[in-house]
């Protein structure tokens, strides 16, 4: 009996999925031990309260987790739910990025990147080491942002060379116009810095900058729009829970990330929509 295409589909996609758990797996590894300044390579995997080597066992994804209810074999700590969480999200990304690419691929849509088809002048190994990199990118910051409310100066600088070579390979063209979207963002993000009297970290500020230079400066608006109101439902959510919520600090690198993923993928389609409605009412 033949596999039908939806089953082949729901595989690819559950493959998808446990890969950006692996890489996720990393990513938590890398936003951590970058926070306490040390390397991501050595020493390997271990327990940080008693210092015990892990097994190939405890490093699976989520499974490890779970199966040993979140605490350390060996002393019983707790694991942190920023493990599971950054391999989730990143597995998340990752499906999130792949399935616009499978629906173009089966004619179903036509994907756009900086606003420039798929196949015509972008290629497919453009669009997923984009990916790949904002994922990354956008993993790390979220998870250390969460922990210690910081940005690490380290992660920003080690991806500006990354992102100015992708944008140039891919969108080179209109280079001056990421650099005018970085001065905005970043602009109008230091301005806010500076009123709110430090109530906006500055790692913020700089994120504003990077993301500028990736996005561009005419999605600006919707960045700010959706970065913001993401956060304002959250916060209001978080306060349900517990009242005094709304008094503790936020941290509003996961959302500035989740926003640059989406109008990445889906910006342009956002911007042709705006213009349709702003015509339609004016013309």
């Amino acid at each position: 009996m033949p596999v039908s295409e939806e089953i082949i589909i729901y595989i690819l996609f559950i493959f998808i999925f446990l890969l950006g758990l692996t890489f996720g797996s990393f990513l938590n590894v890398v936003a951590l031990r970058t926070l306490e300044g040390k390397s991501i390579v050595y020493p390997s995997s271990h327990c940080p309260v008693c210092g015990t080597r892990l097994k190939p066992a405890e490093l699976i994804p989520i499974a490890s987790y779970i199966l040993q209810k979140g605490r350390c074999r060996t002393c019983g700590a707790p694991i942190s739910l920023l493990y599971p969480f950054g391999e989730l999200l990143t597995g998340f990304y990752f499906v999130v990025w792949f399935y616009p690419l499978f629906k173009m691929w089966r004619g179903e849509n036509e994907l756009q990147l900086f606003g420039r088809s798929l196949f015509g002048s972008v290629g497919t190994t453009q669009y997923l080491l984009s990916g790949l990199f904002l994922i990354a990118l956008v993993v790390v910051i979220t998870i250390a942002d969460i922990r210690a409310m910081i940005i690490p100066d380290r992660i920003l600088w080690l991806a500006v060379p990354f992102m100015l070579a992708l944008v140039i390979w891919i969108d080179g063209y209109t280079l001056l116009m990421h650099f005018l979207g970085s001065l905005l963002y970043g602009g109008v993000f230091l301005l806010t810095y500076w009123v709110s009297r430090d109530k906006m970290g500055l790692g913020d500020v700089k994120y504003a900058f990077i993301l500028g230079f990736w996005l561009g400066p005419r999605l600006f608006l919707f960045f700010l729009l959706i970065a913001s109101f993401s956060a304002l439902v959250f916060a209001l959510g978080r306060s349900l829970i517990d009242r005094h919520a709304l008094r503790e600090p936020l941290p509003f690198g996961p959302f500035m990330g989740a926003t640059a993923v989406l109008l990445t993928l889906f910006g342009e389609a956002l911007w042709q929509w705006y213009l349709q409605l702003f015509i339609g009412n004016w013309g």
